[in-house]
């Protein structure tokens, strides 16, 4: 018989549940090699390998005031150095919005040509496994996720909000 486990993530000493469930020999279940089972199909579902050290690129656009995002940005990049992977962050600040115009500041909130100049050369010294997205609104923009797709880099986009569906977010 077969029946489906539930896929999850560890992260430090907590448990975050993966999205989907994959079908598992209920006889390895109760024999107790579900573990292993479930790591070799999580592997073989996402490429990721949890023995090996990544290099994570953190993109955030900082607020002008510190705020609940920029603090998981920060427990993150933490998190991540203390489990013995590389981060390199690329972020921008609000405070810079003060110095462009509206027109300029709007065209740079729908495409950044700054980010799209300024990452590569960053991926290219730092050669990033993975780039993981927090905030990009207004100053990255989506031209992050263009910029590392034409560089073959896999990203992870986290949604702390839903300004990408409604700019009032």
């Amino acid at each position: 018989r077969r029946s489906f486990i539930k896929l999850s993530l560890k992260f430090d000493d907590r448990t975050a549940p993966a999205s989907r469930s994959l079908p598992c020999d209920e006889h390895a279940l109760r024999a107790g090699r579900a573990a292993p089972a479930a790591a070799r199909a999580r592997r073989a579902m996402t490429g990721f390998d949890p023995d090996r050290r990544y290099r994570v690129l953190l993109v955030h656009n900082r607020y002008q005031q510190r705020g609940g995002e920029d603090a998981v940005v920060d427990a993150e990049a933490e998190l991540l150095l203390r489990h013995g992977h590389q981060v390199e962050r690329y972020e921008r600040h609000n405070d810079e919005a003060a110095s462009l115009s509206r027109l300029r500041l709007a065209a740079g909130t729908l495409w950044s040509t700054r980010t799209r100049r300024e990452l590569p050369a960053l991926a290219a010294a730092f050669a990033p496994d993975l780039v993981h997205v927090h905030n990009s609104f207004p100053l990255i923009s989506p031209s992050v996720h263009a910029t590392a797709r034409g560089l073959g880099l896999p990203v992870l986009q986290t949604l702390h909000n839903f300004r990408l569906l409604c700019p009032q977010g």
